[in-house]
């Protein structure tokens, strides 16, 4: 095999290895809308790359994140027993620094809330859900990426928040 095939192979290794140890970014996506929470899912896991988990209420996510960590939430704001904002200030109050978006079919005044008490990102919904699904994708992978791994498994490196307003 000549030294172009050699060298060939070797960057075909290299790739196929990349490839393959590209981390997955574990999602909890909170939402009372049943519908909307397995739309979004698949949306959400149709590009590769990311895995998420579904479910219910706030109440619901707060005890799934004592069996596992992730490394971002979704939630909606609002939902029977808790809101998203009420779940993303208990989190916070317990040293929880997972990237977290509210996302939301409210206005501006929830959105302030949310950047005060600690959320990355706060994105309206409606348009589109393939649009609105790629713009939420993208905003989770900015939280993800802002914080380096190390940080990332620890939980902590604590940002500034920011929000997406659609029009």
């Amino acid at each position: 095999m000549g030294e172009f095939g050699i060298m060939a192979s070797g960057m075909a290794d290299q790739i196929s290895k990349s490839i393959h140890t590209t981390p997955v970014i574990s999602v909890l996506l909170i939402d009372d809308d049943i519908d909307l929470l397995y739309i979004a899912r698949h949306f959400l896991e149709m590009g590769g790359g990311i895995k998420v988990d579904v479910v219910s209420s706030a109440k619901e996510g707060f005890e799934h994140l004592k069996r596992r960590k992730f490394d971002a939430i979704v939630s909606d704001y609002e939902m029977p027993e808790m809101t998203g904002i009420d779940l993303l200030k208990r989190l916070k109050t317990l040293g929880d620094r997972t990237p977290f978006i509210i996302f939301t079919g409210r206005g501006e005044e929830v959105s302030i809330e949310a950047m005060k008490s600690g959320a990355d990102f706060c994105m309206q919904k409606g348009g589109s859900p393939r649009t609105q699904f790629m713009d939420l994708r993208n905003l989770i992978s900015i939280a993800v990426n802002l914080r380096p791994s190390e940080d990332r498994q620890m939980n902590r490196d604590p940002r500034h928040p920011h929000c997406l307003y659609k029009a």
